[in-house]
């Protein structure tokens, strides 16, 4: 698990403390998944979080779409899907209802196959 306290570390790297701070509370668990590709020197980074309430949720997206506008550069997002393609990073952000969907990967025909290859929303305690 990623947790609340590394969830609001990620946040502060670009956002305001306080931002950060209330977008990571009302954490509810997360599974993190760190995939590595040593022969081409590749990484991917899925995380599927699970938020105390659907306000929570859309708290942390919103937070998060800043972030990732901060991060990455100015992405595409709509209420509930956000993506950035940035050098060597394809990035999609997705919430439904108490969960976030983070993919990071190093270009989009990875992301897309991750987001295929993951059930979302998940059950994850």
């Amino acid at each position: 698990a990623l947790g609340e306290w590394y969830t609001l570390l990620t946040l502060e790297t670009v956002l305001p403390s306080n931002t950060a701070s209330d977008a990571a509370e009302g954490w509810g668990g997360d599974a993190i998944i760190v995939l590595s590709n040593e022969g081409a020197g590749k990484d991917a980074l899925l995380l599927i979080t699970r938020w105390d309430t659907l306000l929570d949720a859309q708290e942390f997206f919103a937070a998060f779409t800043q972030y990732g506008n901060a991060r990455f550069g100015r992405g595409t997002t709509t209420t509930t899907l956000a993506v950035w393609t940035a050098d060597e990073a394809y990035v999609l952000f997705e919430r439904s209802a108490d969960q976030t969907l983070w993919i990071l990967a190093p270009d989009q025909t990875a992301g897309d196959a991750l987001r295929e290859a993951i059930p979302f929303p998940a059950a994850i305690q």
